[in-house]
């Protein structure tokens, strides 16, 4: 037999135990009959189900399994459509019992398959294939040949209980979005000259590849691919005229979608971002600084309670940024908020995943004057770059 049909070995073992009589010696057996071949049992299906349940939580309450048995029961009135593999898992391993009766237990007066209970490689395997949270009972489908209609099907099963839409297979992109009204970007008809209709929809779009891009402000990483994304965009739709990327809003006000509309455009917005977060704070210290910006250089610190103060700048693409990155050892992305202690040779970098915002930035600004943030010498950054081109040498 090929690879191709022993998929159902990979996934869950030779052999399965038919759990109608289960009980804790029949689990026990490895030769008895309440063991089926596992290809034999699933290959006249039409769907299976994967039931990830937790042999340490109370299922006699389980409203989920009990709604499982039901649609079972349901689906295969008339023929076998529908198998379920039950694997048995274990939530709060730190707390200890007797694991094989609490499996054999799980399985008690339930109509379908289970994986046995020696097979815990294949069970790690499949709770990483399918990003099992530990205590979350999950049920999975799979197609007859092993593709993955649903990794989430116990939400369906509890809104559509009936299965009136079983298996609840994901509608087309074409059929959910038909008709929706799509926003132009800024330079939208700068790269569709050929487009002169008023209004857009998702029905207009060329036949082709289209890419959505789910992305929010307040997320740094989306930031710093935006610009990146925009430069790929235009490469491939020279080749491609036909390829189009939907943008997707993650973001939590319409303000901030505006804001990601308009980096969209360029550099440019990406300034006007870093003022808007930088400048309210900016003012806001020297105010309290008594620093005044708008007088003569001879008069700039008069009144300010400290010689050395902070100085806020922005960091745009070029040389003297590529300088500072390459001297101080940070990492070139965008946006990125450090902080430069120069007279003490130390950096500062906010934390990664950390929103960029008026908030976050004064935040930073207060921790970097009290000495709370971690910080690393500038001094080591520099040897550990020498060693770095040294090796490479």
């Amino acid at each position: 037999m090929s690879k191709k049909h022993k998929w159902q070995e990979h996934l869950f073992g030779k052999n399965l135990i038919k759990c109608e009589s289960a009980d804790v010696d029949a689990v026990k057996t490895t030769g008895g009959k309440n063991l089926v071949p596992c290809i034999d049992s699933l290959k006249r299906v039409e769907v299976i189900g994967v039931y990830f349940s937790f042999a340490n939580i109370n299922l006699k309450c389980d409203e989920l399994k009990q709604k499982l048995k039901e649609l079972y029961k349901k689906i295969n009135s008339e023929t076998k459509r529908f198998e379920v593999v039950q694997v048995v898992l274990w939530a709060n391993t730190d707390v200890y019992g007797d694991f094989e009766k609490g499996h054999s237990d799980c399985l008690q007066n339930t109509p379908w398959l289970a994986m046995c209970f020696n097979e815990t490689q294949l069970k790690e395997r499949l709770s990483r294939r399918y990003r099992i949270k530990s205590g979350v009972t999950t049920l999975v489908l799979l197609d007859s040949e092993g593709i993955t209609i649903s990794r989430s099907a116990q939400d369906s099963l509890l809104q559509d209980p009936e299965g009136a839409l079983f298996p609840w297979k994901p509608r087309p992109a074409e059929q959910i979005l038909s008709g929706t009204t799509l926003q132009q970007g800024g330079s939208y008809n700068v790269d569709h000259p050929s487009y002169t209709k008023n209004g857009l929809t998702y029905d207009d779009l060329p036949k082709g590849i289209r890419g959505f891009y789910f992305c929010a402000n307040w997320c740094p990483p989306c930031r710093a691919f935006t610009p990146q994304l925009i430069e790929m965009y235009r490469r491939i739709r020279r080749k491609d005229p036909d390829f189009e990327i939907i943008f997707v809003s993650s973001d939590r006000s319409l303000a901030d979608i505006t804001v990601v509309h308009s980096v969209l455009d360029g550099e440019e917005t990406e300034v006007q971002f870093a003022e808007a977060v930088l400048r309210p704070v900016a003012e806001a210290y020297y105010k309290k600084s008594n620093i005044n910006l708008d007088t003569p250089d001879e008069d700039f610190l008069y009144g300010c309670d400290h010689e050395l103060y902070l100085q806020f700048l922005i960091g745009v693409d070029s040389e003297t940024a590529d300088i500072v990155r390459e001297l101080t050892g940070i990492d070139d992305v965008v946006p990125l908020l450090v902080a430069v202690d120069i007279s003490n040779r130390k950096v500062a970098v906010m934390e990664y995943g950390v929103e960029i915002t008026e908030e976050s930035v004064a935040c930073f600004t207060e921790q970097f004057q009290k000495g709370e943030l971690h910080t690393y010498s500038i001094v080591d950054k520099m040897s550990e770059q020498v060693n770095d081109k040294s090796e490479s040498r």
